[in-house]
């Protein structure tokens, strides 16, 4: 499963997390998207473990992030979009499944609205 706030505020950070079993296999890579750009990529077995890719609107925390979660730092409208998870196994099976979910970042108004006539 995938757990993506479906709002988020301009300028705050947000967790996305990625819960899944891998029921006995080996982890091979967990791969985060914002539509069809990767962003994020975990392989155990590489150094380093965590590769990041460029992405406007997408500011990956890596101190606070890993295999089962990704935290995006100051999200900003362009940081909205369909997020997807895709976990993969390793030898020999190389299963892989995905789930995404859709977050988006709003910007409050600098000021209470008022009406006036």
């Amino acid at each position: 499963s995938v757990k993506v706030p479906s709002h988020q505020v301009t300028g705050e950070s947000v967790e996305l997390e990625c819960n899944f079993d891998q029921e006995g296999d080996v982890l091979y890579s967990v791969k985060w998207y914002r539509g069809q750009n990767e962003f994020f990529r975990y392989i155990p077995a590489d150094t380093p473990k965590m590769q990041i890719f460029d992405l406007p609107g997408i500011t990956v925390d890596t101190a606070l992030s890993d295999a089962r979660k990704v935290t995006l730092r100051s999200v900003s409208l362009q940081s909205s979009g369909k997020y997807k998870c895709e976990v993969s196994a390793d030898s020999p099976s190389f299963h892989t499944e995905s789930r995404s979910a859709e977050m988006l970042v709003v910007d409050l108004p600098d000021e209470v609205p008022t009406i006036s006539g």
